[in-house]
């Protein structure tokens, strides 16, 4: 039984992952170009500056840059990358002018999807302060809960205990949606998600089963 309750576990993981390689490999092909990225990802640092304020926004773009030009630029990755899909370094036929302009927007799209993900993920950083400390309350009390349960023989449910598994998966499915969301993305949703995923994880190790 433990080892189809695992099977399952793991199955629905690769699933969200599919899902989530999915979306990133339908943003590539589908967007027009990196135009359109840089258009909405100036809409959602100008809303995050009102929302967060100037400074925290300026930071999570200075963070962003930083990473982008350490690990990425200064290690020559780009520069190899772009020169893939450029005619003049031989490697590609002249005649095929409009397929190597489509595969070096392809490529800036993927760059440009990189940045708006590092970006995003300071996003959530910048809540960890806040939220850090709710966190780890959050989990003491579910553990402390269900070995309150436990030594009282209180009924565990094992449905309640699915019902946050899913809740929990799924919020960092959602989180995963966030990152790459082709779209401006409110500062607000980091923390609900943050919270759906505290919730959810509150239910699912509150209701294990008394045995483990």
């Amino acid at each position: 039984m433990a080892a189809e309750q695992n099977k399952d576990k793991m199955g629905r993981w690769r699933r969200l992952l599919a899902m989530t390689a999915f979306l990133i490999a339908a943003a590539i092909i589908a967007l027009p170009n990196p135009t359109y990225i840089h258009r909405f990802l100036e809409s959602e640092r100008h809303l995050n500056a009102l929302t967060l304020g100037a400074g925290i926004e300026a930071g999570m773009s200075l963070q962003a840059a930083r990473i982008m030009n350490g690990w990425f630029v200064e290690t020559g990755i780009y520069q190899k990358s772009m020169a893939m899909a450029d005619t003049r370094n031989g490697q590609i036929p002249m005649n095929w002018e409009k397929i190597t302009s489509w595969l070096q927007d392809r490529l800036m799209i993927i760059w440009s999807i990189t940045h708006v993900i590092i970006y995003r993920f300071f996003g959530f950083v910048v809540w960890l302060p806040f939220l850090g400390g709710l966190m780890v309350a959050t989990s003491l009390d579910a553990w402390l809960t269900r070995e309150k349960n436990k030594w009282r023989f209180t009924f565990t449910s094992p449905l309640k205990h699915a019902a946050g598994a899913k809740s929990a998966a799924w919020s960092v499915f959602a989180v995963g949606v966030a990152l790459i969301f082709p779209f401006t993305v409110p500062a607000i949703i980091p923390p609900i998600l943050m919270l759906v995923i505290m919730v959810g994880s509150w239910v699912m190790v509150s209701n294990l089963h008394k045995r483990l």
